[in-house]
């Protein structure tokens, strides 16, 4: 497979919240081939409070190695009361791609209405035991998401003295994907956040602890269905619960990537014809002889 659920979306690992979309390694696209992300999630579930998460995202491939897109997505609320849109973009680079070892630089950029906006840089390292995915590998993620947000006093009382906090977060993630038939993928992951780096270092502490799995298969050449199981593992103020993810991806070509695959079609054509013609007339000299 040439890839996982991306979050793909490029990263998608670090936009929106970790349980927004499946589990995944982050791999860049081909040039001028655009990729399109639905997902749709249940958060929640088993602490009593559960929520609906979905989106959407689009990833365009620059050239080879660098991709961008862009995400929207509506969640609400634990309880379903009230919700929240996010609106976000990404840019996924790709410095080192080798059979083996790949390195991934990712920069995402959201903003939440009710939460304020997230800057996360991070990067990803791959290890393949066989080349495009093809087997089994593993991959950790480093992200430091920087949270921004508005003071809702402010907003409401006087727009022209608006006050703004921030903080530092790590996130880390260790996942790793076995791969079946060239068509199925099984993904397992584990992480965590160390929370309040910057302004509450007195509360500075692990939180977010989870693990996962996540089933990945391609139902045709362009289309990959992929869904994920994550659990919640209480630890100080968490408490367990279970979030379910489906989604998928649809690879779609420019008309330059389409003209290309057919020129690189015709060409195979041609050489098979040639080689038809060669064998036929070795075989006639053959009789002849």
């Amino acid at each position: 497979m040439k890839k996982l659920l991306a979050a793909s979306l490029l990263a998608a690992a670090f936009l929106l919240p970790v349980q927004a979309f499946a589990g995944d390694t982050n791999e860049t696209i081909d040039k001028d081939t655009i990729e399109i992300l639905p997902s749709f999630t249940l958060d929640g579930l088993g602490d009593g409070n559960p929520s609906v998460n979905t989106s959407i995202g689009i990833v365009y491939g620059v050239f080879d190695g660098l991709n961008i897109g862009a995400t929207i997505g509506y969640g609400s609320d634990e309880g379903m009361a009230g919700g929240s849109a996010d609106l976000g973009i990404n840019i996924l680079w790709t410095p080192l791609d080798t059979d083996h070892f790949d390195l991934d630089v990712m920069a995402d950029f959201e903003f939440n209405t009710a939460d304020g906006y997230t800057i996360t840089p991070g990067i990803e390292l791959n290890y393949d035991l066989n080349p495009d995915l093809s087997l089994w590998g593993l991959y950790l993620r480093f992200g430091l998401p920087i949270h921004g947000e508005f003071t809702p006093g402010h907003i409401v009382e006087d727009e022209d003295n608006v006050q703004a906090t921030s903080d530092l977060d790590i996130s880390l993630t260790l996942g790793t994907y076995f791969t079946i038939a060239d068509i199925h993928q099984i993904l397992l992951e584990g992480g965590f956040e160390v929370n309040n780096l910057a302004q509450k270092l007195g509360d500075t502490g692990i939180s977010s602890p989870f693990v996962s799995v996540g089933y990945n298969v391609y139902i045709t050449d362009t289309f990959e269905f992929t869904t994920e199981l994550a659990f919640n593992i209480p630890y100080g103020e968490d408490d367990f619960s279970a979030t379910f993810t489906v989604g998928g991806i649809f690879d779609i070509l420019t008309k330059d990537e389409a003209e290309s695959d057919a020129e690189d079609a015709s060409e195979d054509a041609e050489d098979a014809s040639e080689d038809a013609e060669d064998a036929s007339e070795d075989a006639s000299e053959g009789e002849n002889e």
